[in-house]
């Protein structure tokens, strides 16, 4: 993909305009791209049999379509399903931002924590969910980070249809360049009339050049920007608003989450199931549906055609037939192999989910055990730690960003490296005997590890500090009361018994 676009970048007798409409050119007719069309359609419930006919068959190689035949589908979004399942799966519970740094943490002073929190702020969740859900569907997603007018930190999803990924020749894992292209609405300077052109942002890790399609299609500088090519963002004096100072990230502001390393979507694997599965459905209901009409066996009819007949046999309730000993009319009907399509539909059934690596959620049933939850969970947890490990490595970058915007606009000194994600899967997984597991392995585990594995705990540390508090309470109520109160009995204890000494020397004296 790309490849003469982008051996022509490393030509000088090439214009940067010339390289972009062929990366573009490129890029919409790429494989890639289809795959990631794929995908979305088949999330929003659009799939290839949608666009098949029912109606049309062909005789001699010539195609005909018969209008009164049935033509209904049945999809089955079985796509949908599994990317949502997994992405609950990984990102249902909250993802937890941590410090690391053990000597960091233990800084009760520090802040740090809560201002990078804060930073990422409420949009979190929302973004990090559809992340997943578009690198799934799209084999990679892209979050744009950008400083807005206003001089606030901000990070969007970008389709990744719009996307050039651009890497670095000798480390094909280093993003060097980014170029995003997008249509936009626009007029022909000869007559005025309304056209889509396409718009394109080039960017590198110290600016970014605006392009816009002329009337020739090809990409001439945008005017509307000034400057072009300009800095990432705008650094802001503080005692004067006015003032503005172009600034750049120092890399490009783009992070792309991989779906896997090759980058496919989950759809590739099971699309051929689904595709099969959606066929023998529709075409089910098709045939029940056309077999309600009988087909008439006739036998010395004295009409002229068979529209006649119908006619005849609609308006009438009759028709005439020869005065023959084997005339007659009569109905028959299809017989639909009923237990053949289930089985086949079962079938398919099994492969998507197996080979979707998804769970389906039909086989579970009261009080499956541990063990069975586990069996029937690996599947979808194999899947969701190839990307897991991805979203990690994607979640660092935006921390990156974060700690360099804190270092701009107010002087900190915060180390990325400092803090992580926790990752809290949800599983599903028998209460009670998660509970007599715990209860059964207490003695030989601390009291940390117990709580965080109590189904009925969210935060540990939070529990832990709770029942460290109604520990407290329950000392100063009662047992306080008491230990206070014992001094005083020793030494009421001990002065009767330097009384009862005294009387026993004086009794012996």
């Amino acid at each position: 993909m790309l490849n003469l676009a982008l051996l022509k970048m490393q030509l000088e007798n090439y214009s940067n305009e010339e390289i972009l409409r062929d990366l573009i050119n490129e890029d919409q007719k790429s494989d890639i791209k289809k795959k990631m069309q794929e995908g979305t359609d088949y999330y929003n419930n659009e799939p290839d049999i949608l666009d098949t006919d029912f109606r049309l068959y062909h005789v001699d190689g010539v195609p005909y379509t018969d209008y009164s035949k049935s033509n209904r589908y049945i999809t089955n979004n079985f796509h949908k399903l599994l990317v949502d399942q997994k992405a609950s799966y990984i990102v249902g519970n909250a993802v937890v931002l941590e410090v690391i740094n053990k000597k960091l943490a233990d800084n009760e002073e520090d802040d740090s924590l809560d201002r990078v929190n804060d930073l990422l702020g409420e949009q979190f969740e929302d973004i990090l969910n559809d992340w997943v859900i578009g690198t799934s569907n799209k084999g990679m997603e892209a979050v744009f980070v950008y400083v807005d007018e206003k001089g606030q930190f901000q990070y969007e999803i970008v389709p990744s249809e719009e996307i050039i990924p651009i890497y670095a020749t000798r480390h094909q894992r280093k993003l060097e360049q980014v170029i995003r292209y997008y249509e936009v609405q626009g007029y022909r300077k000869d007559s005025k009339t309304p056209v889509t052109k396409i718009a394109a942002e080039w960017w590198t890790a110290n600016d970014v050049t605006y392009y816009i399609q002329n009337d020739e299609n090809n990409f001439v500088l945008d005017v509307n920007y000034d400057p072009n090519p300009a800095p990432h963002f705008s650094r802001y004096n503080t005692t004067n608003t006015n003032a503005r100072m172009g600034a750049s990230w120092g890399q490009v502001p783009f992070i792309i989450l991989e779906n896997n390393s090759k980058k496919t979507t989950d759809l590739e694997p099971i699309k051929r199931y689904i595709d099969a599965y959606d066929a023998v459905s529709s075409g089910f209901l098709n045939d029940l549906e056309d077999i309600q009409t009988a087909i008439w066996v006739l036998k010395g009819y004295e009409g002229t055609d068979l529209s006649e007949f119908m006619q005849n046999l609609k308006k009438f309730k009759a028709i005439k037939v020869n005065a023959e000993e084997h005339a007659g009319a009569e109905s028959d009907r299809l017989e639909i192999p009923v237990e053949a399509r289930k089985v086949l539909l079962d079938l398919l059934d099994n492969k998507i989910y197996s080979i979707g690596q998804g769970v389906d959620l039909n086989k579970l049933v009261a009080n499956t055990s541990g063990v069975a939850l586990k069996i029937l969970f690996t599947g979808l947890d194999m899947k969701a730690n190839t990307l897991i490990r991805k979203l990690k490595n994607s979640l660092e970058s935006l921390l990156w960003f974060s700690c360099e915007y804190l270092r701009l606009a107010e002087k900190t000194a915060y180390d990325y490296l400092d803090y992580g994600f926790v990752i809290n899967k949800s599983v599903i997984y028998n209460i009670q005997e998660q509970c007599q597991n715990i209860v059964m392995m207490a003695p030989f585990m601390s009291l940390e590890t117990a709580v965080a594995n109590n189904p009925f705990v969210e935060d540990a540390k939070a529990e832990i500090e709770q029942m460290e508090k109604e520990k407290e309470n329950a000392v100063d109520q009662y047992g306080g009361s008491v230990g206070r109160e014992r001094p005083e009995e020793d030494e009421e204890g001990e002065d009767n018994e330097e009384d009862s000494d005294a009387e026993s020397e004086d009794k012996e004296k």
